[in-house]
Parts: structure tokens; C-alpha cells; sequence
């Protein structure tokens, strides 16, 4: 069932919204339709949310500092302050993928935010991770080809 509604008002609506299809059923079947179509709508509600999440952080290697912020309860305008920033526009910048901040910067919100920089930006970290570790294995491959020559 929907959340707020009743089940008198929700199958009043559902019959106005759809008439021909509300026609076709016994009031049991109406419930029965109505709690699907209220399943339908909340799952294509959450599928929208999560793609519009998405399409906040645009950036090849996600970040998160706005979930490390808010957590701290900060406000963009006080990180900003914090940063040295006059305006939080960087910021918004940094936090939608946009911009990479400077070394200092990130230091400087590692420290403001209270995480390790690999928790901020752990897309980054996983991926240059990979990209090292993958290099250390080829060098080491052939440092131990050249030995056995």
C-alpha cells in the first residue's frame, strides 16, 4: 500500500487515474492492483534517485565528500571558510567530480572532514592502487626472466 494514503483514497484515486482498468475489477482485485501499482511507482521513485545520484558526480573517479561533510555537519559554506575558499564554488566543484582540489587542499580536507585522504577520494585510490600494483608485477617478471639468463 502506499505510504499516507488509505485504502479507500488510494483505490479512489487509482479508479479516476485509471477508469478502464478499475472497471475490469472486484474491489479485492482493486486492492490487489493498487498495492502493485504502488510497488511500481516506489521502485521507479527509488530507480530515479539513484540515477539522478549518479549524474551528480559525473567524474571517471567519484568521491565522498559530500557524505563525509554531512556526516561531520557541516554546510558547504563553512568547508569553504575552512579551505580558505571566499565562496563554496570550488567546493561544489570538487564534490560533484568536476575539479580535483590541489594537494593542500585535500590535505586540508582530510583534516576538516577528520578521514584519510583514501576515504575521500577511493575511486581514485583504488584505481591507481591497481595500476601500481599491476606495474610492480610486470617489473617483477621480468627482473626474474633477466636472473634466470
Amino acid at each position: 500500500m502506499c505510504i499516507g494514503t488509505s485504502t479507500a483514497a488510494s483505490a479512489a484515486a487509482f479508479s479516476t487515474v485509471y477508469p478502464q482498468i478499475a472497471a475490469s475489477f472486484d474491489e479485492g482485485a482493486k486492492f490487489s492492483l493498487l498495492v502493485q501499482f504502488c510497488q511500481i511507482a516506489t521502485v521507479t521513485l527509488i530507480n530515479e534517485i539513484q540515477r539522478s545520484m549518479e549524474c551528480t558526480n559525473k567524474n571517471q573517479h567519484p568521491n565522498k565528500l559530500d557524505i563525509y561533510r554531512r556526516r561531520m555537519r557541516f554546510n558547504l559554506q563553512q568547508v569553504a571558510h575552512l579551505l580558505g575558499h571566499k565562496s563554496p564554488a570550488a567546493l561544489c566543484s570538487y564534490e560533484r567530480g568536476g575539479r580535483m582540489p590541489s594537494l593542500v587542499n585535500a590535505l586540508r580536507l582530510c583534516i576538516i572532514l577528520r578521514t584519510p585522504v583514501e576515504f575521500l577520494f577511493y575511486s581514485l585510490h583504488d584505481s591507481l592502487k591497481a595500476e601500481i600494483r599491476a606495474e610492480e608485477d610486470r617489473l617483477a617478471a621480468q627482473t626474474t626472466q633477466r636472473t634466470l639468463f
